[in-house]
Protein backbone atom coordinates (compact mmCIF):
# COMPACT_ATOMS: atom_id res chain seq x y z
CA UNK A 1 0.00 0.00 0.00
CA UNK A 2 1.01 3.25 -0.51
CA UNK A 3 1.20 6.54 1.60
CA UNK A 4 -0.25 9.90 0.53
CA UNK A 5 1.07 11.53 -2.55
CA UNK A 6 2.83 15.10 -1.76
CA UNK A 7 2.81 17.93 -4.26
CA UNK A 8 5.03 17.93 -7.55
CA UNK A 9 5.49 13.26 -6.96
CA UNK A 10 5.54 11.65 -10.43
CA UNK A 11 2.48 10.37 -11.24
CA UNK A 12 2.15 7.43 -13.39
CA UNK A 13 0.46 8.43 -17.24
CA UNK A 14 0.79 12.69 -16.25
CA UNK A 15 3.50 14.75 -18.22
CA UNK A 16 5.72 17.11 -15.81
CA UNK A 17 5.43 20.59 -15.80
CA UNK A 18 7.72 21.14 -18.53
CA UNK A 19 5.86 19.46 -20.94
CA UNK A 20 7.91 16.72 -22.03
CA UNK A 21 8.30 13.04 -20.47
CA UNK A 22 10.78 11.52 -18.71
CA UNK A 23 10.67 8.90 -21.82
CA UNK A 24 11.20 11.92 -24.21
CA UNK A 25 7.86 12.36 -25.26
CA UNK A 26 6.53 15.97 -25.53
CA UNK A 27 3.14 17.59 -25.89
CA UNK A 28 0.67 15.62 -28.21
CA UNK A 29 2.98 12.89 -28.08
CA UNK A 30 5.82 14.52 -30.18
CA UNK A 31 9.32 12.81 -29.92
CA UNK A 32 11.37 15.72 -28.22
CA UNK A 33 15.18 14.95 -28.01
CA UNK A 34 17.96 17.36 -26.52
CA UNK A 35 20.05 18.94 -28.87
CA UNK A 36 23.69 20.14 -27.57
CA UNK A 37 24.65 23.46 -28.85
CA UNK A 38 27.18 23.08 -31.50
CA UNK A 39 30.25 24.34 -30.48
CA UNK A 40 32.38 26.84 -33.10
CA UNK A 41 35.91 26.58 -33.97
CA UNK A 42 38.12 30.18 -33.37
CA UNK A 43 41.47 30.26 -34.79
CA UNK A 44 43.79 31.82 -32.07
CA UNK A 45 46.71 33.67 -33.49
CA UNK A 46 50.57 34.22 -32.42
CA UNK A 47 52.00 37.27 -34.49
CA UNK A 48 55.86 36.54 -35.03
CA UNK A 49 56.50 40.32 -36.13
CA UNK A 50 58.42 41.44 -33.15
CA UNK A 51 61.13 38.18 -33.46
CA UNK A 52 61.17 39.18 -36.96
CA UNK A 53 62.31 42.98 -36.12
CA UNK A 54 65.13 41.83 -33.60
CA UNK A 55 66.10 38.92 -36.56
CA UNK A 56 66.13 42.12 -38.69
CA UNK A 57 67.86 44.82 -36.17
CA UNK A 58 70.83 41.92 -35.41
CA UNK A 59 71.68 41.56 -39.32
CA UNK A 60 71.81 45.39 -39.79
CA UNK A 61 73.96 45.61 -36.42
CA UNK A 62 76.19 42.94 -38.18
CA UNK A 63 75.08 40.19 -35.69
CA UNK A 64 73.98 37.62 -37.98
CA UNK A 65 75.27 37.19 -41.75
CA UNK A 66 73.03 37.50 -44.90
CA UNK A 67 73.53 33.99 -45.40
CA UNK A 68 71.80 33.56 -41.83
CA UNK A 69 68.67 35.31 -42.53
CA UNK A 70 67.96 34.31 -46.45
CA UNK A 71 68.24 30.09 -46.21
CA UNK A 72 65.35 29.30 -47.77
CA UNK A 73 64.67 25.53 -48.95
CA UNK A 74 64.77 24.83 -52.40
CA UNK A 75 60.54 23.19 -51.43
CA UNK A 76 59.82 26.23 -49.69
CA UNK A 77 60.88 28.83 -52.63
CA UNK A 78 59.19 26.39 -54.63
CA UNK A 79 55.82 26.42 -53.11
CA UNK A 80 56.17 30.21 -52.51
CA UNK A 81 56.40 30.65 -55.82
CA UNK A 82 53.36 28.29 -57.59
CA UNK A 83 51.07 28.59 -54.17
CA UNK A 84 52.21 31.69 -52.26
CA UNK A 85 50.13 35.02 -52.05
CA UNK A 86 52.05 37.86 -53.10
CA UNK A 87 52.28 40.65 -51.17
CA UNK A 88 52.71 44.37 -51.70
CA UNK A 89 55.82 45.29 -49.56
CA UNK A 90 59.17 45.02 -50.33
CA UNK A 91 61.67 42.54 -48.62
CA UNK A 92 63.11 43.88 -45.89
CA UNK A 93 66.51 42.18 -46.80
CA UNK A 94 66.59 42.70 -50.97
CA UNK A 95 64.47 46.08 -51.16
CA UNK A 96 62.76 43.37 -53.83
CA UNK A 97 58.90 42.85 -54.47
CA UNK A 98 59.25 38.85 -54.60
CA UNK A 99 57.72 38.07 -51.27
CA UNK A 100 54.99 35.74 -50.75
CA UNK A 101 52.63 34.31 -48.17
CA UNK A 102 52.20 30.69 -47.89
CA UNK A 103 51.04 28.74 -44.81
CA UNK A 104 51.54 24.60 -43.80
CA UNK A 105 48.56 22.89 -42.24
CA UNK A 106 48.85 20.11 -39.39
CA UNK A 107 46.36 18.37 -37.85
CA UNK A 108 44.46 15.61 -36.92
CA UNK A 109 42.78 13.67 -39.68
CA UNK A 110 44.71 15.17 -42.42
CA UNK A 111 46.60 11.90 -43.55
CA UNK A 112 48.86 12.41 -46.49
CA UNK A 113 47.84 16.15 -46.63
CA UNK A 114 49.44 16.58 -43.03
CA UNK A 115 52.31 19.10 -43.49
CA UNK A 116 51.34 20.81 -46.99
CA UNK A 117 51.60 24.00 -48.29
CA UNK A 118 48.03 25.72 -48.95
CA UNK A 119 47.54 29.22 -49.81
CA UNK A 120 46.65 31.32 -46.69
CA UNK A 121 42.58 31.40 -46.55
CA UNK A 122 42.45 27.58 -47.85
CA UNK A 123 44.72 26.74 -44.47
CA UNK A 124 43.19 29.22 -42.31
CA UNK A 125 39.73 27.29 -43.02
CA UNK A 126 41.69 23.95 -43.18
CA UNK A 127 43.16 24.41 -39.29
CA UNK A 128 39.55 25.63 -38.20
CA UNK A 129 37.56 22.52 -39.87
CA UNK A 130 40.37 20.26 -38.94
CA UNK A 131 41.16 21.89 -35.09
CA UNK A 132 44.81 22.10 -36.31
CA UNK A 133 47.48 24.49 -36.58
CA UNK A 134 48.11 26.91 -39.80
CA UNK A 135 51.47 28.83 -40.04
CA UNK A 136 52.11 31.22 -42.00
CA UNK A 137 55.69 31.94 -43.76
CA UNK A 138 56.98 35.01 -45.51
CA UNK A 139 59.41 34.10 -48.12
CA UNK A 140 61.23 36.25 -50.89
CA UNK A 141 62.19 33.95 -53.81
CA UNK A 142 64.45 36.19 -55.07
CA UNK A 143 67.25 36.68 -52.02
CA UNK A 144 65.68 33.57 -50.45
CA UNK A 145 64.57 35.66 -47.05
CA UNK A 146 61.89 33.37 -44.85
CA UNK A 147 60.43 33.59 -41.60
CA UNK A 148 57.38 32.76 -39.86
CA UNK A 149 54.86 35.28 -40.42
CA UNK A 150 52.06 33.82 -38.17
CA UNK A 151 50.25 30.81 -36.77
CA UNK A 152 46.90 30.24 -36.34
CA UNK A 153 45.83 27.21 -33.86
CA UNK A 154 42.18 26.57 -33.40
CA UNK A 155 40.23 26.53 -30.13
CA UNK A 156 37.08 25.60 -28.80
CA UNK A 157 35.00 28.46 -28.29
CA UNK A 158 31.03 28.13 -26.58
Amino acid sequence: MQGPRTRGAKQPGRRPAGGVSPNGDGPRGIRVRSVKPKQSVALGVVDYTLAKRALLRDWRHGLVTRLDICDAHPELLRAARYLGEELHSPCPVCRNYELRLLAYVYADGLKQNNGRAFEVSEAKALAAERRGGAYVVEVCTYCSWNHLSAAFHARSAV
